[in-house]
């Protein structure tokens, strides 16, 4: 018989700093560079600029108000939380489907056969089905109050990130096996902001923890499985 889903409801008045939005700067938008006939960055490259103002993407941010004399500006609020344990058996159904679609994936794009590309996914979905069983399983709900830092972002320039975009063929060698090439598509450029955080003030506020881990770390765990999975499916299946 299934564990029937408990529920935690509170409702708690404390303070916290009042914030507006305020603008920081700008950055170029991002581009596509399609491949060059010598590669001209490589495995990727960072390069940072000075100025905060540079191009039409603008860049906001939430800051602090602050009083006359300096102190963040606070204010009252009264929040109701809510929250339901986690629920094995539906998390396990999540995280075997995750884990039969990465397994199958490692396995099919390394071109394990259909025999090792079925197995991969089969074994993957029990591998993560089992995590995601285990990891929300008794799981149950408690209160507790978490300091947070007042953070006040300020910009100081901004980062060009330039990545490899790779290509991936498909085809069949001389022996009729499936082979994946990877060869050089081009460049991307993204422009990211270099963001400052200075601590100005401390708060507490309420919380409904969890003693299971979340559902993002479990999903972490089934995708490491499916992983290591595909890759055994390979092996196995270039026996065939």
């Amino acid at each position: 018989m299934s564990k029937v889903s408990q529920q935690l409801s509170l409702t708690r008045t404390y303070q916290k700093p009042v914030r507006q939005k305020k603008h920081l700067g700008s950055v170029p938008g991002d581009y596509y560079e399609g491949r060059h006939l010598i590669p001209q960055h490589g495995l990727g490259s960072l390069k940072h600029y000075p100025g905060n103002e540079a191009g039409p993407r603008k860049i906001e941010r939430y800051v602090p108000v602050y009083n006359a004399d300096g102190t963040p500006k606070m204010e009252i609020v009264t929040e109701t939380l809510c929250a339901k344990t986690y629920q094995p058996k539906g998390r396990g159904a999540g995280c075997g489907l995750l884990g039969g679609a990465t397994a199958g994936a490692v396995a099919g794009t390394l071109a394990a056969g259909p025999i090792g590309t079925v197995l991969g996914t089969l074994v993957g979905a029990a591998a993560g089905g089992a995590i995601g069983f285990h990891s929300a399983k008794n799981d149950q709900l408690s209160e507790r109050w978490v300091e947070r830092p007042i953070d006040h972002p300020g910009m100081n320039g901004y980062n060009e990130y330039t990545v490899p975009v790779p290509e991936f063929h498909r085809h069949q060698d001389e022996n009729g096996q499936k082979k994946t090439d990877v060869s050089l598509k081009g460049y991307y450029h993204h422009f990211g902001p270099v963001l400052e955080h200075k601590t100005v003030g401390t708060y507490q506020e309420p919380e409904i923890a969890h003693s299971r881990p979340g559902p993002l770390k479990a999903g972490l765990l089934t995708v490491g499985a499916g992983l290591a999975v595909g890759l055994l499916a390979v092996l196995f299946g270039r026996e065939d």
